[in-house]
């Protein structure tokens, strides 16, 4: 069994977005604290705490590996797909607004401004959902090691 973060917290992308995220709060702190106008206050108050909310939830967020399955693991649920009802695995790239499913060839190269997702369902041909993830789907940021890992046991379970 195996288990690792969802997000991954090396990635430098997930960095600048952090940083960026704190220094967005402690300005909104400050001009509050300036200003003293409750408008800002209570934005920034509600922006702090979205904060906090998001790095809880992605933090706490798991992808396991055994040897039969791959469970995501959320604070809000819980998600299961077994290797053997796997019939699409890949690798799509985020890229601002904009998502695209990569060609087996990109996966392990480094692409510019991109975030690159694991991704893995039990329907064929999947369409990635950009709202709302079936429940047969699960996806995770990219890590070559586990991704070799997840095709090797999808071959070995077929």
């Amino acid at each position: 069994m195996k288990q690792i973060s969802k997000i991954n917290p090396k990635s430098s992308y997930n960095l600048h977005i952090f940083i960026l995220m704190l220094g967005l709060a402690g300005l909104l702190i400050w001009l509050s604290i300036e200003t003293k106008a409750s408008i800002i206050i209570v934005f920034a108050i509600t922006f702090c705490f979205l904060v906090l909310l998001f790095l809880f939830y992605s933090v706490n967020t798991k992808i396991i590996l055994t040897d039969n399955e791959i469970v995501s693991k959320s604070p809000l649920k819980n998600r299961t797909i077994k290797y053997s009802d796997i019939k699409s695995v890949g690798v799509y790239a985020v890229s601002g607004k904009s998502f695209y499913t990569l060609e087996k060839d990109k996966y392990h190269k480094w692409l510019f401004a991109t975030q690159k997702f694991i991704f893995v369902s039990a329907q064929e041909d999947m369409k990635l959902p950009m709202f709302r993830k079936p429940v047969d789907f699960i996806d995770f940021h990219y890590r070559k090691g586990i991704y070799e890992l997840i095709e090797e046991r999808i071959n070995a379970s077929t």
